[in-house]
């Protein structure tokens, strides 16, 4: 604006040097009275009285839960923060946002069981930890108690009938209550008797939710939030025993990883917590270790060894697959599983030419071909 006035007045003094001076300081008053930055910074806001819903908000989101799973959720919070300012958002917004975001998601049928975890997750384990990290850093460090914005975009989330149902009907359960009961446990940002009056209400307004508790009888579903929440504490168990060098401990908590259900949730609860990787770079140092024999080592030693070298590497292949190469693989990658996976294991958008560097000796060619066609490698895994 400044700059546009003293445009104006060199022009105005110009004389003739200037060619078409009047044309110029018409211009320059047009720039000047309908200010074209802060129309254009107008234009980008979000405006809730003319837009359903914030699109980069769900965009954003979509894609911290499908290609960032495994990232903190204290670095999503604060891109979550940058987002507001671009947008122009109120903290109750942000809120509402970031709330209708997740339960759009969560009403989504997805093809595979892993994606909708991947949804479960980032609502019931890593949103109670962006919105406490946002509470935090808007109110600053030493704020306590509830926060009214957070109860405000609550209740006016519970008043989208229509979502809730759709996304209590995908997950089988009533979605808001189980959040709404973490905030109260794992936050302080939710009294405990507003949870209950929302919740009461919306056992009111739904329709869909007295189906769903009389079918809770028939078994919980894949994705029920409470699956995954009760699979947090073992994530911290395994761990812990993932920490124990001896194969004979470790042994049965990978082979119980490599079943179905518990795996996925058990590493859909890591990943969302931000653990995974810890995961990863455990069973990465067990596929490692077994890949030399043990002095002295026996028949059943040297049986445990090629068990424990089979299921990481099955794991690893599987992390890899669902949450990304660059789970397992670290900068260093010095171990023959991340070296194989950087430079063999198909990667979508990556394009890669796997070339044999040395000559490969015929005679193990045969002897893997031998023990392929063994007959008793089919009671390997008995």
């Amino acid at each position: 604006m400044k700059k546009m006035t003293e445009v104006e007045t060199l022009l105005t003094g110009a004389g003739s040097i200037v060619e078409n001076k009047e044309q110029y300081i018409k211009t320059v008053c047009h720039l000047r009275d309908h200010q074209p930055l802060d129309s254009v910074g107008r234009k980008h806001r979000f405006d809730s009285q003319t837009t359903p819903m914030c699109y980069a908000m769900h965009s954003l989101v979509m894609l911290e839960v499908n290609t960032h799973t495994t990232r903190d959720a204290a670095s999503f919070a604060h891109q979550l923060l940058l987002l507001q300012k671009l947008q122009g958002l109120e903290t109750m917004e942000l809120y509402l946002e970031i709330l209708r975001c997740s339960f759009i998601g969560l009403s989504c049928p997805e093809y595979q069981s892993y994606q909708e975890l991947k949804w479960v997750g980032f609502t019931f384990i890593k949103v109670p930890v962006i919105l406490q990290t946002i509470h935090s850093t808007v109110a600053g460090e030493s704020a306590t108690g509830e926060s009214e914005d957070l109860l405000t975009a609550i209740k006016q989330l519970a008043q989208l009938t229509n979502l809730l149902d759709k996304a209590d009907m995908q997950i089988n359960c009533n979605c808001l209550e189980y959040l709404l009961n973490e905030l109260c446990s794992k936050t302080n940002l939710l009294l405990e008797r507003d949870a209950q009056a929302i919740i009461a209400t919306r056992l009111q307004e739904s329709n869909v939710l007295a189906n769903i508790q009389k079918s809770d009888t028939q078994g919980a579903h894949p994705g029920n939030p409470n699956l995954i929440l009760r699979a947090q504490p073992p994530v911290t168990s395994i761990l812990k025993t993932l920490s124990n060098k001896n194969q004979e401990s470790v042994l049965p908590v990978m082979s119980l990883l490599i079943s179905g259900k518990s795996r996925d949730l058990l590493l859909a609860a890591a990943a969302a917590s931000g653990s995974l990787h810890i995961f990863a770079q455990k069973f990465v140092k067990f596929n490692e270790l077994s890949m030399d024999p043990q002095p002295g080592e026996t028949n059943k030693m040297a049986h445990n060894r090629a068990q424990m070298f089979d299921i990481s590497f099955l794991l690893l292949c599987h992390i890899a697959q669902i949450y990304g190469i660059d789970v397992v693989v670290s900068e260093k990658c010095e171990t023959f599983v991340e070296q194989w996976m950087r430079e063999n294991m198909p990667e979508l958008g990556r394009v890669k030419a796997p070339l044999i560097s040395t000559i490969t000796d015929p005679n193990s060619v045969e002897e893997f071909i031998r023990q392929v066609n063994n007959p008793d490698i089919e009671n390997k895994y008995k």
